[in-house]
């Protein structure tokens, strides 16, 4: 009788077999498969090996990651662009003070997981041939972290910079103080920061990945056009003039004294301009003109800030003296009176305008003023220009006689005559500028050629005949005496403000 261990052991010879068998199979139908895709053994194994690596020359920020786990890849990538980033920070020097933007505050980041699964999926998806035909001639295919951070944090510091370091400059400024003495207020230096450089540089470092984050702002120093140092070089009268109005009118004399007054103080750095209307501005009754006898097509006329010509006029002759550059003068209808022929200057706002530039390599400061019914302009600068002196002289080379033009009124008795408009004499003059150094002649110029036109007057004479008295009388008639002529003027007097 058999034993039940006899049994127990038949039975697993049995099993044994049967899984033999089942093994001899498998590798049948593996070997059947192999030899049908063509694939040796060899070549399976080469392929599965890779299933749990990073496949040959796959490259991660420029490090080679071939046969390395997926854990290690992520420990390396991690270590390098993830727990450091957070600990850097990007310095920016502005002056003498240092800003500092850390990446935390960036919310810096690598997209390191999104990247890594990336890479290790590359090639997972070939079939078996093409697996192992990249394994066997490997390509080198690249892969780079995404870096990603907030830029709303370094406009804000830079927002901070600009509001710390942004100062306009201030212009020195210079007094008057009388007998040829100045007070000069020193200029203020300003700086402005420009911002969007400075967004560009620190978005442009911390994109670079480099260790070296230190930014130095682009900061423009703002300086002054008129310095201190300029308007301390202002020590010397190198030209003034002055005229008289002692026969004008209360409302003449004030629109003089007002045009004067804003002159007064101009400074004019060099090639800087002067214009009359633009420094003087609208004559209007709401700044205090009156009305006063102006030309107006060769008419004596009333109108808002007469007189004033005789301000640019002085100004005039006072830049002729000072060497300056005349660029914008026109004389008047009629000659002025106050100076000698052929030096006056006429303006009108908006019409007729007095120019001149600061051809000087130095400054120049007015200085202006009015008393007892003259009016003076002093033209200061360096005492450089001292050394060269300015005779302005006149040529009339031609005079032209104005006559009468005769009108008879009946109105008028014989023998009266009434002038409605006085003549005026017409020239044609030359105004020269000879400069002198050390007495010596150097050069002469032209300053102007002006036609005065010469205007006829116009003259009323009387032509009604009184019808004689006839009175009856026993004594003798008176003997016959001589009559004169009487003449009245009823036109205004020659002035020259327009």
């Amino acid at each position: 009788m058999e034993s039940n261990t006899e049994k127990r052991g038949r039975r697993s010879s049995k099993k044994s077999k049967k899984n033999k068998r089942k093994r001899i199979i498998a590798v049948a139908v593996l070997a059947i498969v192999a030899i049908a895709a063509g694939i040796s053994g060899y070549e399976y194994s080469q392929v599965k090996k890779w299933d749990t690596l990073m496949m040959p020359k796959v490259i991660i920020q420029g490090v080679d990651y071939t046969g390395k786990t997926k854990e290690q890849v992520l420990d390396d990538l991690t270590a390098a662009y993830g727990d450091e980033v957070g600990k850097k920070q990007v310095e920016i020097k502005a002056g003498d003070k240092t800003y500092t933007i850390g990446y935390s505050e960036l919310d810096a980041k690598y997209n390191i997981v999104e990247t890594l699964d990336e890479a290790f999926s590359y090639g997972r998806d070939l079939d078996f041939m093409e697996k192992y035909k990249l394994i066997k001639n490997p390509e080198e295919k690249e892969f780079n972290l995404n870096f990603t951070y907030n830029e709303e944090p370094i406009k804000d510091v830079i927002a901070t910079i600009e509001s710390e370091i942004n100062k306009e400059s201030a212009e020195a400024s210079i007094k008057y103080l009388g007998n040829g003495k100045f007070e000069v207020q020193d200029d203020i230096e300003g700086a402005k920061l420009d911002s969007e450089k400075l967004s560009m540089d620190i978005n442009e470092k911390i994109q670079s990945e480099t260790d070296e984050l230190v930014v130095e702002a682009p900061i423009e120093v703002l300086t002054a056009k008129k310095t201190g140092e300029m308007l301390r070089s202002i020590d010397s009268n190198v030209g003034s003039y002055s005229t008289s109005y002692t026969t004008s009118s209360y409302e003449r004399s004030t629109n003089i004294a007002l045009a004067t007054k804003a002159i007064d103080g101009t400074l004019l750095m060099p090639g800087e301009e002067f214009s009359f209307n633009d420094v003087v501005g609208q004559r209007t009754a709401a700044k205090g003109y009156q009305v006063a006898h102006v030309i107006l097509n060769g008419e004596y006329v009333d109108g808002i800030g007469g007189g004033i010509c005789q301000v640019s006029t002085t100004l005039y002759n006072a830049v002729l003296i000072g060497g300056l550059e005349i660029t914008t003068r026109r004389h008047h209808t009629y000659p002025s009176t106050y100076v000698p022929v052929g030096r006056d200057a006429t303006v009108d706002y908006g019409n007729l305008d007095f120019e001149f530039k600061n051809n000087k390599e130095y400054p120049i400061y007015i200085n202006a003023y009015t008393s007892n019914k003259k009016v003076y302009f002093t033209v200061y600068s360096n005492s450089e220009l001292t050394k060269t002196k300015y005779e302005v002289t006149t040529d009339v080379y031609k005079t032209y006689t104005a006559s009468y033009k005769i009108i008879e009124d009946p109105t008028l008795e014989v023998g009266k005559e009434v002038v409605d408009k006085a003549p005026h004499t017409g020239y044609k003059v030359n105004v020269y500028r000879t400069s002198y150094v050390d007495g010596k002649k150097v050069d002469s110029e032209t300053v102007s050629s002006d036609y005065y036109v010469p205007v006829d007057g116009e003259k009323r004479v009387g032509t009604k005949v009184e019808a004689p008295v006839v009175e009856e009388t026993t004594e003798q008639a008176p003997a016959t005496q001589s009559v004169t002529p009487e003449t009245t003027t009823t036109a205004p007097a020659a002035t020259s403000e327009q």
